[in-house]
């Protein structure tokens, strides 16, 4: 994928967090993914973006940086809520 392609990927994939469609993250996250550092599934990382929203029912996420190397991006995001914490 191009630059611009990964980008609109990876927008499309917080627009399905925001939007809190846990049930089409397939399309975004593989099986096998890290979390935090270590490996995971997607399962597991739907158990966490759950858990978050369940403690914070508006959070949203603001994206701050996104890098790309090759097929590979990273992002550093800020969880946000509507009610101002």
């Amino acid at each position: 994928m191009s630059d611009s392609d990964l980008r609109a990927f990876y927008l499309r994939y917080i627009e399905a967090l925001d939007a809190h469609a846990f049930d089409g993250m397939d399309e975004f996250i593989s099986d096998r993914t890290t979390l935090n550092g270590e490996p995971a599934t997607r399962d597991d990382l739907i158990a966490v973006q759950q858990q978050d929203v369940d403690a914070v029912p508006d959070l949203h996420w603001e994206l701050k940086e996104l890098l790309f190397d090759s097929d590979r991006l990273a992002a550093r995001l800020t969880p946000v809520n509507f009610a101002g914490s």
